[in-house]
């Protein structure tokens, strides 16, 4: 639950959704990668990476099936 958070991911299965909102990396964590994560019938892979701005970055890596997923600022 604290990665999610970090994250702020939320996957919504019955709508085959994923929504990342405002990701915040602490600044000694560098990058993280999620493989193969479920939502509903698909798979996505998510890559987050910290900046010195203080600002995370975020990028789809890899996605099969039909979710849907997106950024809220």
């Amino acid at each position: 639950m604290l990665v999610q958070a970090l994250l702020g991911i939320s996957a919504h299965a019955p709508e085959n959704r994923l929504t990342v909102d405002r990701p915040r990396l602490p600044d000694w964590l560098g990058n993280v990668e999620i493989r193969d994560l479920r939502i509903g019938q698909s798979t996505v892979g998510l890559g987050f990476q910290y900046s010195t701005s203080g600002a995370t970055g975020f990028s789809l890596l890899d996605q099969r099936g039909d979710v849907h997923v997106t950024m809220s600022a």
